[in-house]
C-alpha cells in the first residue's frame, strides 16, 4: 500500500470457514498480533445422544452462545487490544483472550467425585493394558535377581526397556515410516516383550508390567504439561491432563517415569510434565499429586576448549560441547534425525 501514511486508519475484514470439522476442544481465539474491533463465531453444533456443546471463556469476558439461524449459535467480541509476545511469559493461550469449545454430559458431577469417577475408569483400563502373565513374572525376576534397593530394581528394569526394546516411533529405533503404517498392534506387554518393539505406550506399559511382577505398585499418571493452559481441577474434563506417565510406589513415594523419552534420566521427565499436576488413576482412590522438579545441577551445557594460537595469529584446536539433563535431551533428539554429514555440520 504506498499511499499509507504516519496518521491513517487502515480498517480491513476477512472471513473463515472450517466445513466438516467437529468443534470438540476447538479453540476459537478472540485476541490476535493486531487490535480487532469486532470478533464474530458462528458454531453448528453435532447432536450427540447424550452430550451436548460448551464453551469455557480464558481471559475475556465472554457471555456464552445464543441462537443465531436454524441449528447455528454465535458469539462475539469487540474492541480487543492486540496480543504481544513478551520473554519468558507464560504459554501464549493462558495470556491471550480465546474460547473453549467441547462436548460433555449435561450433568455434571462436583470437581471431587469427576476425578474419582474418572481416575477409576483410568485406572480399569491400565489394569489391563499392564497386565501381568508368566512371561512377564519369569522376566522380571530375571532382570532384578541382584537388585538390593527398590532404586537398583527400578534401574536395572528401566534399562532393559530402553536399551533391549524399540520404540517404533523414535528415530533411534530405525523402524521406517511405511513399516510403522503396517504395524500390527501388540495386545500385551509380554507381546511388547517377545517382540521387543512396541509403541510409546507399548513401551511405559511394558516397564510397568515389569515393576508390578517385582513386587511395587505401578500404575497410570495422566499429567497436565506446563507448557500449555495451566490445569485447574475446576474444569471438569480430561482435556488438560493429556500426557502420560508411569508412576511407582517404591520405599513410600511415588517415582515418576516417561519411558517414550529414552534420553531423560531417571528421576526426570519432560520439562513440561515437571512441577506439574498429575492425577494418579487408582481403583480405589485416585489421587492428585505434584511431580518431582529436577535440580539445575541435573541440566547443564558445559563448554571446554583446548586451542593453540599460532606466530601469524591463527587459532586452532578442539571444542567439545557436553549438555545434560534436558539439554541433552534437545540435543540428541535433534541429532537422532540427523544423516552423518548434518550432524558434523552443527
Amino acid at each position: 500500500m504506498p499511499g499509507v501514511e504516519p496518521g491513517d486508519v487502515i480498517e480491513y475484514r476477512w472471513m473463515e470457514y472450517r466445513d466438516n470439522e467437529l468443534a470438540n476442544y476447538l479453540r476459537l481465539h478472540f485476541q490476535r498480533e493486531i487490535p480487532v474491533w469486532f470478533v464474530k463465531y458462528s458454531v453448528k453444533p453435532l447432536e450427540i445422544p447424550g452430550y451436548q456443546q460448551q464453551s469455557l471463556s480464558f481471559r475475556c469476558p465472554h457471555t456464552g452462545f445464543k441462537p443465531e439461524g436454524i441449528g447455528f449459535f454465535s458469539t462475539t467480541l469487540s474492541d480487543v487490544p492486540a496480543f504481544r509476545e513478551e520473554p519468558d511469559m507464560p504459554p501464549e493461550d493462558q495470556v491471550r483472550s480465546w474460547v473453549l469449545l467441547f462436548y460433555t454430559s449435561p450433568t455434571q458431577l462436583e470437581p471431587a467425585k469427576f476425578w474419582e469417577k474418572w481416575g477409576k475408569e483410568q485406572a480399569k483400563e491400565f489394569k489391563k493394558d499392564a497386565r501381568v502373565d508368566d512371561a512377564i513374572k519369569k522376566e522380571a525376576a530375571r532382570l532384578t535377581k541382584d537388585a538390593a534397593t527398590s532404586t537398583e530394581n527400578l534401574a536395572k528394569l528401566m534399562q532393559f526397556c530402553l536399551e533391549e526394546i524399540k520404540n517404533i516411533y523414535h528415530d533411534r529405533s530405525g523402524v521406517t515410516a511405511e513399516e510403522r503404517e503396517g504395524w500390527n498392534p501388540n495386545r500385551k506387554p509380554s507381546d511388547t516383550l517377545q517382540r521387543r518393539m512396541g509403541t510409546s505406550n507399548d513401551v511405559n506399559f511394558l516397564f510397568a508390567a515389569l515393576a508390578s511382577a517385582s513386587g511395587m505398585e505401578a500404575r497410570v499418571a495422566r499429567v497436565a504439561g506446563r507448557n500449555d493452559i495451566f490445569f485447574t481441577k475446576e474444569f471438569r474434563d480430561p482435556f488438560l491432563l493429556n500426557r502420560y506417565n508411569i508412576a511407582v510406589l517404591a520405599d513410600g513415594d511415588w517415582r515418576f517415569f516417561d519411558l517414550s523419552s529414552p534420553y531423560l534420566a531417571m528421576g526426570m521427565l519432560r520439562w513440561p510434565e515437571e512441577a506439574a499436576e498429575a492425577l494418579i488413576c487408582d481403583s480405589d482412590k485416585p489421587v492428585f499429586v505434584m511431580t518431582p522438579l529436577s535440580g539445575p545441577d541435573q541440566t547443564q551445557t558445559k563448554r571446554e576448549a583446548a586451542l593453540r594460537l599460532s606466530e601469524d595469529g591463527a587459532l586452532e584446536g578442539e571444542v567439545r560441547a557436553t549438555y545434560t539433563g534436558h539439554e541433552g535431551v534437545v540435543m540428541k533428539s535433534l541429532l537422532d534425525g540427523m544423516t552423518g554429514p548434518e550432524r558434523e555440520s552443527i
